[in-house]
């Protein structure tokens, strides 16, 4: 599924004096099956530009097209009802910090809850949750905890299974790390390969 990010520019805050550009006119193409990098120092604008593709964000001008999904700046009442919910569901973003992603009371529960947002099933959700949490590693013995007691890479682990267990077609994984960032991709890889 092919992503195309046209002219678009993000501020922060807009219209009040603490208004910042964070994206200024950005062009990127991503052809289908692509694996991609947004690499650059703090502040440089790639967490902004990645939640753009889920519509997280939405571009203060331009526009993002993922497949035949568009998002446009807000210009007109109607665009703030634009339901962003088909996009989310082809597009999954797992967080830099696992902790804005996650809770539930347990982490089989948070898992559950993509899946069950998009319209699966109490069991079908289970059955993916299971599936997910089994493929990231994470030991069954703390399903039944509360993902906030876990370690960071416990929590890590759970915010990517929970986005797996929903099945988008498209994974995006931000990463503050260098050093865990192959071990998330090649989580992802094996999975979008099975």
């Amino acid at each position: 599924m092919p992503i195309s990010i046209e002219e678009v520019t993000y501020q922060y805050q807009l219209n009040t004096p603490f208004e910042r550009t964070a994206l200024r006119d950005v062009n990127v193409m991503i052809p289908s099956g692509a694996l991609v990098a947004f690499l650059g120092h703090t502040g440089s604008g790639k967490s902004t530009l990645v939640q753009h593709m889920n519509g997280l964000l939405r571009p203060t001008k331009g526009r993002v097209v993922v497949d035949d999904i568009e998002v446009r700046a807000i210009t007109k009442r109607r665009d703030k009802k634009q339901s962003l919910l088909p996009l989310r569901r082809r597009v999954g973003l797992v967080f830099q910090y696992p902790e804005h992603q996650l809770f539930e009371e347990t982490v089989e529960r948070d898992v559950m809850f993509g899946p069950r947002n998009f319209g699966a099933s109490e069991d079908e959700a289970k059955e993916r949750a299971h599936v997910a949490l089994r493929l990231v590693g994470l030991d069954e013995a703390l399903w039944s905890r509360s993902p906030f007691d876990l370690s960071g890479g416990q929590m890590r682990r759970v915010a990517i299974a929970g986005v797996l267990a929903s099945r988008p077609d498209v994974l995006v994984v931000m990463n503050r790390r260098q050093g865990s960032i192959r071990s998330d991709v090649a989580r992802c890889w094996r999975y979008s390969n099975d």
